[in-house]
């Protein structure tokens, strides 16, 4: 039985071993029906990834990250998305990017976009970063992003890769 973690207070984290490309794969094929506009490339994520994590959480992560660039992009913008698995002395994980060419983060709301409640959309919750957030740190990872006014950003994702 995969080891549990308390994700929120009403679920749990489940790991398996999964592909990471065929649940990149669903997560865009779940956003890309209601962006129709929207162009979504991820011809450059490694097919051989494999990680142990929670399928449904991580796709969850992806598909905030996708509704978010759709926001950014007014639904017609291009989104690329890539997943290499990085190995250094001390680690090794898979790091996934998302990257938009809508508007971009004002530097003055930098600070805060993993905050909760914090939202510039009309309408927004202002939850889908923080909930991004914590879904990767669940899983023992980071995230951070990268970001131009006019030009778009990418966000970066690494999670550990446990004997991958």
């Amino acid at each position: 039985r995969p080891p549990r973690y308390t994700l929120f207070p009403y679920t749990t984290l489940f790991r398996s071993w999964m592909e990471v490309k065929p649940m990149i794969d669903e997560a865009v094929h779940l956003y890309s029906a209601s962006l129709p506009a929207m162009t979504i490339d991820c011809e450059d994520v490694d097919p051989g990834i494999v990680l142990k994590a929670d399928r449904g959480y991580l796709k969850q992560a992806l598909g905030n990250l996708l509704a978010n660039a759709g926001d950014a992009t007014n639904g017609t913008g291009h989104v690329w998305i890539r997943a290499d698995l990085v190995k250094t002395a001390e680690s090794r994980y898979c790091r996934i990017q998302v990257r938009d060419d809508g508007c971009g983060i004002p530097p003055e709301d930098r600070d805060k976009v993993f905050s909760p409640y914090f939202t510039t959309k009309q309408g927004g919750t202002g939850l889908g970063l923080a909930i991004v957030e914590h879904i990767v740190a669940a899983h023992g990872g980071k995230i951070r992003f990268e970001s131009s006014e006019g030009a778009g950003t990418i966000f970066y994702i690494d999670v550990p890769a446990e004997n991958a």
